[in-house]
């Protein structure tokens, strides 16, 4: 699930959430302009810790 928003004193926001066979990770993104991309890269990050 994701879930988006923007102000001007909080900038580009996102709340994502991935899941890989039982696992899920949940990604916070505050005043990000690439906040797509830096989700991504996040979640990628993420499961590679743990091996998935």
């Amino acid at each position: 699930g994701v879930k988006t928003g923007s102000t001007e004193a909080s900038g580009d926001c996102l709340v994502a959430a991935a899941r890989r066979g039982d696992v899920q990770l949940i990604a916070v993104l505050l005043n990000d302009d690439n906040r797509w991309e830096d989700a991504a890269r996040l979640f990628d990050y993420g499961f590679a810790q743990l091996g998935l």
